[in-house]
């Protein structure tokens, strides 16, 4: 049996745990225009880059070393959250212009 280290999801749970809640926004307040659900995304996005941060430096593997926890994971981490975190913050005005702004579109 392999080993799962939880260490090295910390992040990508952090993730999940964010879009579940994005999720639940919607469920909650369907009349929601995406602000609510725009501000837990962007949460999330910092949540896991705080996560990616309190894990620089240490080393793991797990999985029969198919999963990996190195500072070039992290770094590589940092970019395609800061990537979304950008994203979001730049696209809430937008959608909110075009009438478009749904918890559907920070989902994805």
């Amino acid at each position: 049996m392999h080993d799962l280290n939880w260490l090295i999801l910390t992040p990508s749970l952090v993730i999940a745990g964010f879009a579940l809640a994005v999720l639940c926004v919607d469920i909650i307040s369907p009349r929601n225009r995406g602000v609510v659900s725009a501000v837990v995304a962007l949460v999330g996005s910092l949540a896991a880059m705080v996560a990616c941060y309190y894990l620089w430096g240490r080393t793991a593997h797990g999985l029969g070393d198919m999963l990996a926890l190195d500072s070039f994971s992290l770094f590589a981490n940092l970019i395609f959250l800061s990537g979304t975190a950008l994203t979001i913050a730049i696209s809430v005005g937008y959608l909110k212009q075009e009438g478009a702004g749904r918890s559907e579109y920070y989902l994805l």
